[in-house]
C-alpha cells in the first residue's frame, strides 16, 4: 500500500451542479462545493450553480424566440423568492430577475424585448406573464423603465439562489438563498469528510418526463428514493474525481477515503485503471505537473465504458466547451475520455516542424505504454481519435482508415476521426450499446473498510 500525497493548485474549484432523478422520476439539484466528490461525466461546465439549473440550462435546447420553461404554474410559484417591492429595481439588476407582466400587455412586452439587441427571453411557463430576459444591448435598463411606466411590467422576484454552508462541530450549518424549489436540492459541504445533505424538499416535484429531451440524455440516474434520503454520498453510485490531499494506492489502484451515506468511513475507488498509469508520465518523467494532471485530464464517464475517446490535448488542458457539447451525444454515457499524450506543442502533428515531430514522437514512445494499458484495461468497443492526431498514431500502430480499424496490442478495434462523427454516429451509438467486455471491480475493489487498508500502515511509501 502506498500513501499519495497530491500536490493540487492552490486556488481550485470544481464547484459545480447538475441534475439527478430517483426512482420515482423525481428530479433533484446535486450541489458539489469546491472539492467534490462530483460525478465524472456529468457533462456541466464548472461554476454551474442552481441559478443555471433553474431556469438557463433548461431551455439551452430551444430555438425559439420566446424560449418556454417546463415548469407547471405551481412549480413557478415555487421558484419565486424574493418579491421586488419596486419594479423600477428590475432595469438595475438586468439579470436574476423573473419579471411580472400586466395582463393583456404580454404580445407588447415580447414585442419590445425582442428588439434589444442579443436579447434573450424565457417565459416560465406556458401561458405565464412571468418572464426573464436577458440582453447585451445598452438600452436594457432605459427600456425596462420605460415598461415600468406604462405599467406593462407590474412586479419582479429575485432568483438568486445560491447555497453556503459553515461548519458546527461535525455537522454543517446551510445558509440557503431560496425559501423552495419545485427540485429536491442537495449540498455537498466543502468538508469532503461529510456526505452531501438534503436542503430542500419540493411541495410540487419536477419530474423526469419534464426535462427537455438532451437533457434526459446526461441526468444522474440515482436507485434511491429522494423523499426517504437525508443524506447521498454520491461515489457509491458513480464514477468520481475530487480534490483531496491524500490518495491511497492500494492494490495498484487510487482510493479516497469518504463517508458512505449513513456516515460510515470507507475507502472508495476512484479508477479502474491502474495507478501507475495515471499518477504520472513516470517512464519520461518531462510533464510539468504530471503528478496530478495526468490522472485529472482523463475522465471516466461509465463504470463500464465501451468507447474509448483519445484526446490531443495541448499541457493537459481541458476543453470544457468542447466536452460539454459531446457530452449530448448517446456514446458520450458509455465512454472514457484519455489524454494521448502528455505536453505536446499545442498544434496538429501535420503541422509540426521535422524536429518537433521527432521530439513528440519520442516523448510518445513512453506515453505510448500509459495507451497501451489503458486500451487493454477497457477493451473498449469502438475508438475515437481526435483528426490532429491521426498521423502521429499511424506511426505507431497499424491502422486502416478505410476500413476503420486501428491495431493495438495485438486486437483489432473499430476506429473513427471525430470529424466522422455524423457520418457514423448511428453505428457508435450501436457499438457504445454493446456490453462491456473490459477490467471490472468487484463490490470489494470498488468500496473497501478502513481497517483493511489503514490496518496495515507499516508497508507505507510515502511519495511527497
Amino acid at each position: 500500500m502506498k500513501l499519495t500525497n497530491k500536490e493540487y493548485p492552490a486556488t481550485h474549484s470544481m464547484s459545480t451542479a447538475w441534475y439527478a432523478v430517483d426512482n420515482e422520476g423525481n428530479v433533484a439539484i446535486l450541489d458539489f462545493n469546491e472539492n467534490g466528490p462530483q460525478p465524472d461525466g456529468i457533462g456541466a461546465p464548472f461554476e454551474y450553480g442552481i441559478d443555471d439549473m433553474s431556469i438557463e440550462d433548461l431551455v439551452e435546447y430551444c430555438d425559439d424566440d420566446v424560449k418556454v420553461l417546463p415548469y407547471t404554474e405551481e412549480q413557478v410559484s415555487d421558484l419565486l423568492y424574493m418579491d421586488m417591492k419596486d419594479p423600477k429595481d428590475i432595469g438595475s439588476l438586468e439579470f436574476n430577475c423573473i419579471i411580472r407582466v400586466a395582463d393583456g400587455c404580454v404580445d407588447e412586452f415580447i414585442r419590445r424585448a425582442k428588439k434589444l439587441r442579443k436579447s434573450h427571453i424565457i417565459r416560465m411557463c406556458q401561458d405565464s406573464p412571468l418572464f426573464c430576459v436577458e440582453a447585451s444591448d445598452n438600452n436594457f435598463n432605459v427600456e425596462m423603465d420605460k415598461m415600468v411606466d406604462e405599467k406593462i411590467i407590474v412586479g419582479g422576484y429575485v432568483y438568486d439562489y445560491y447555497l453556503s454552508d459553515d461548519l458546527n462541530g461535525n455537522s454543517v450549518d446551510w445558509e440557503k438563498q431560496f425559501s423552495r424549489h419545485p427540485m429536491y436540492v442537495y449540498g455537498q459541504p466543502y468538508w469532503y469528510n461529510l456526505p452531501m445533505e438534503r436542503v430542500s424538499e419540493p411541495e410540487h416535484p419536477f419530474k423526469y418526463d419534464q426535462l427537455p429531451e438532451l437533457l434526459k440524455r446526461k441526468v444522474l440516474k440515482l436507485p434511491i428514493l429522494f423523499r426517504e434520503t437525508e443524506k447521498l454520498q454520491i461515489a457509491e453510485f458513480s464514477q468520481f474525481q475530487m480534490y483531496s490531499f491524500f490518495s491511497i494506492v492500494y492494490k495498484g489502484r487510487y482510493y479516497e477515503k469518504l463517508p458512505l451515506s449513513n456516515g460510515e468511513m470507507k475507502y472508495f475507488c476512484s479508477s479502474v485503471l491502474p495507478a501507475d498509469s495515471s499518477i504520472r508520465c513516470s517512464l519520461c518523467g518531462k510533464c510539468e505537473g504530471a503528478e496530478y494532471l495526468v490522472d485529472f485530464r482523463n475522465t471516466q464517464y461509465s463504470d463500464y465504458p465501451t468507447v474509448l475517446i483519445l484526446e490531443f490535448l495541448n499541457k493537459h488542458e481541458r476543453t470544457l466547451e468542447y466536452d460539454y457539447k459531446l457530452s449530448t451525444e448517446i456514446f458520450f454515457r458509455k465512454s472514457y475520455v484519455a489524454n494521448l499524450i502528455h505536453g505536446y506543442p499545442g498544434v496538429g502533428y501535420s503541422d509540426l516542424a521535422p524536429f518537433e515531430k521527432q521530439k513528440v514522437g519520442e516523448r510518445f514512445v513512453n506515453c505510448r505504454a500509459y495507451m497501451d494499458l489503458t486500451v487493454e484495461t477497457l477493451k473498449p468497443r469502438v475508438i475515437l481519435l481526435q483528426d490532429n492526431a491521426l498521423n502521429l498514431v499511424k506511426d505507431f500502430y497499424k491502422v486502416d482508415t478505410v476500413g476503420h480499424k486501428i491495431e493495438i496490442c495485438g486486437m483489432t478495434y473499430p476506429f473513427y476521426l471525430l470529424s466522422e462523427l455524423k457520418q457514423y454516429r448511428d453505428l457508435i451509438n450501436k457499438l457504445s450499446q454493446q456490453p462491456y467486455i473490459g477490467r471490472v471491480l468487484s463490490a470489494d475493489e470498488k468500496i473497501v473498510d478502513v481497517e483493511a487498508i489503514e490496518g496495515d500502515f507499516h508497508d507505507i511509501d510515502q511519495t511527497l
